[in-house]
């Protein structure tokens, strides 16, 4: 379900996804709650517009929001992340 959600995003809204995705990450580790918290719900947000635009269907956005909220989606920072850790 998830990569059929993910297929309907054109390359802009995925990066949108991607880079809120990675600033999460970012708050999380950070401990920045109040960041956090906002940012989160700015991924929230872009992906209900998504939804209310019929682009995605309402059980697509609980996957990509779940998707992208989880963990960093951004391949390269994760192999920055990975480096780092050695």
């Amino acid at each position: 379900m998830t990569r059929e959600a993910l297929n309907k995003l054109n390359e802009k809204q995925m990066q949108y996804c991607i880079t809120m995705s990675v600033i999460i990450d970012r708050d999380r580790k950070a401990g920045a709650k109040a960041q956090y918290e906002k940012d989160s719900g700015k991924l929230r947000g872009f992906l209900e517009c998504l939804m209310q635009m019929e682009i995605i269907k309402p059980h697509e956005m609980k996957a990509l929001y779940l998707w992208f909220f989880t963990e960093n989606r951004n391949a390269k920072q994760e192999k920055i992340d990975t480096l780092e850790e050695m």
